[in-house]
């Protein structure tokens, strides 16, 4: 799990927000933050998957992801909260789950 002082609320992510990463199963926008660390949060609606378990297993697999990204959190100057949003899962096989393990990994790493 991610440390609560690492995550937000959606209601606090500003709307207009640019999209920094868009992709066939996700898209991430950035906010810069007044705090010394990134922030992060996940959204998975119920239209890309309808059981809140699996739900929940995409959202911590997210999480995991980034939480894995050496020096993510790490204290910084230009600090950012952001948003996974993701779009769709058609299914939660292998496949899907190391396709979204490689686009997580790639829209990190445009954040830093």
């Amino acid at each position: 799990m991610l440390a609560r002082k690492y995550k937000f609320s959606v209601r606090e992510f500003s709307g207009n927000s640019p999209t920094v990463f868009s992709g066939r199963w996700i898209t991430v926008k950035a906010h810069k933050n007044d705090i010394s660390h990134n922030r992060v949060n996940v959204v998975v609606g119920r239209g890309a998957i309808k059981k809140a378990s699996q739900r929940n297993f995409v959202k911590r697999v997210a999480l995991d992801v980034t939480k894995d990204k050496s020096g993510f959190f790490r204290d910084r100057n230009n600090s950012k909260d952001i948003l996974i949003i993701i779009k769709s899962a058609s299914g939660l096989d292998e496949l899907w789950r190391k396709e979204l393990i490689k686009e997580l990994g790639e829209a990190v790493e445009k954040c830093n």
